[in-house]
């Protein structure tokens, strides 16, 4: 989305809620939302504004020594030189709203949201103006997919699904043969998939078996790794973009290294299957509301806490995808945070419910979803059987 097309969506929906001004301020590279205004020529080193009115030429306020460093890419530029001048030139520029959006999350519900100091919350407050929070004017902006951005994330799952096909051939032709192999092993061979297709997975993915998988972010690498031995579960965990400018897809996927699988096993992976699918669920039968992302993580940990396995899933259920792996819209997430901004049309994220069991093994299974004019599609491969490598 170019930054005509998003000043004009953003501003659109800032009249319906009744927020006169956007202000998307940044200190040493704090917000990464200001690079969406504005474009970067140099180091920025002191505070600088970005200020979007409902109605109106935008403005750049920065310090004069920035000048050269910083441009917006919609609207003017200003300057000031010390606090004195920023805080008055702030004031005149705001004059006449009441409502101001910064990157604020009240109480820091919403983390991936809060990019800005209490002090200068504080600073903006003391002005007589309100401060709001602009998460779901971001989301509006610049969380939602294009058609390009569908396109460049199909591609990549497909890549991944080629991966991950690609590991499960090369486990069960080495136990089968009894050739000695480890997780970097297997996570190496994937590496290679990602090379010849040319995605970036912009770090090694995630190889984990027996005990390994009951930390959801354990990675191996050459020098700490295990062996890969019979009669364990393995967790894949993969992703990637093509192109600087992709759109990331992400998956998880288990396998198995034996014949039979374990009752406990197969309880947990079962466990696992349906949370993922009472997520999806519950988006099908709810999305013309636009549900908020807590909703639908409850939906899925619902179907954990029933099970008895409750403490052991222990992140959130899912997380935006976009332009990066974890992108700045809606999270599908009542755990690590309380998400309140809504799922709409255009935005993606994952559904990956887990059950961490230390000691023994972990299990996730992870797909994309899109949110669509006609509802969730999700855009990956689903797993509905664990895979056996024997």
């Amino acid at each position: 989305m170019t930054a005509a097309t998003a000043l004009k969506a953003v501003r659109e929906h800032m009249r319906e809620n009744g927020i006169d001004a956007w202000l998307v301020y940044t200190f040493y590279d704090s917000n990464p939302v200001f690079w969406h205004f504005c474009k970067k020529l140099g180091f920025v080193s002191r505070r600088a504004f970005y200020i979007l009115p409902s109605e109106g030429a935008p403005t750049l306020l920065c310090s004069y020594l920035d000048q050269s460093h910083v441009r917006p890419l919609a609207g003017r530029k200003e300057l000031f030189s010390g606090r004195a001048e920023m805080v008055f030139k702030l004031g005149r520029l705001l004059g006449g709203s009441k409502r101001v959006a910064m990157e604020y999350s009240p109480k820091c519900n919403t983390p991936y949201v809060s990019r800005v100091d209490a002090g200068t919350k504080e600073l903006v407050e003391s002005l007589g103006l309100k401060v709001v929070p602009s998460g779901d004017l971001f989301q509006h902006a610049f969380g939602r997919w294009t058609p390009s951005m569908e396109r460049s994330h199909a591609r990549a799952a497909k890549v991944l699904e080629e991966a991950k096909d690609a590991a499960l051939d090369f486990m069960r032709d080495a136990l089968r043969s009894g050739r000695r192999i480890t997780e970097y092993d297997v996570q190496q061979e994937m590496m290679s998939v990602f090379a010849a297709r040319k995605l970036d997975p912009q770090g090694p993915p995630i190889v984990a078996c027996g005990p390994n998988g009951a930390d959801p972010h354990y990675v191996p690498s050459k020098v700490e790794h295990s062996p890969i031995r019979l009669n364990q579960p393995v967790v894949l965990d993969l992703w990637g973009k093509i192109g600087d400018n992709g759109t990331y897809a992400d998956i998880t996927w288990m396998a198995f290294t034996g014949k039979r699988v374990p009752e406990r096993v197969i309880r947990v992976f079962s466990t696992v299957l349906e949370a993922r699918d009472a997520a999806v669920g519950f988006l099908k039968d709810h999305w013309k509301e636009e549900p908020e992302g807590w909703k639908v993580d409850r939906a899925a940990r619902g179907v954990i806490e029933k099970a008895g396995f409750g403490s052991r899933f222990k992140h959130r259920t899912g997380h935006s995808i976009g332009l990066e792996g974890h992108w700045f819209a809606a999270n599908i997430d009542d755990f690590e945070s309380h998400e309140t901004r809504r799922l709409v049309p255009g935005v993606a994220f994952s559904v990956e419910p887990g059950v961490y069991l230390t000691g023994e093994f972990g299990i996730r299974s992870e797909i994309n979803v899109l949110m669509t004019s006609r509802g969730p599609r999700v855009t990956t491969c689903i797993q509905r059987e664990l895979d056996k490598v024997f």
